[in-house]
């Protein structure tokens, strides 16, 4: 990757998203589709293994706002 940005102060495309209680403790990640929106999937937990077992859960993939989650700690940006 280009850079680590603690401060989240810029997002681009292709950048990954880093959400949780801190840099040390993640507990979401999400990749941005712009500087607006990312593409994340939700719903489902660690022992959603299968397409069946999202489906119960209604897991799904979604494209949503990044000020969506208010716990974003860190970006990685990747460099496209």
């Amino acid at each position: 990757y280009k850079e680590f940005n603690p401060t989240c102060k810029r997002v681009r495309r292709g950048d990954l998203l880093f959400f949780g209680e801190s840099a040390k403790k993640i507990t979401h990640v999400a990749v941005a589709v712009d500087d607006t929106r990312m593409l994340e999937a939700g719903g489902g937990d660690s022992t959603t293994s299968d397409r069946e077992a999202a489906a119960r859960r209604n897991a799904m993939v979604r494209l949503r706002p990044i000020n969506y989650r208010s716990d974003i700690t860190g970006i990685i940006t990747v460099g496209f």
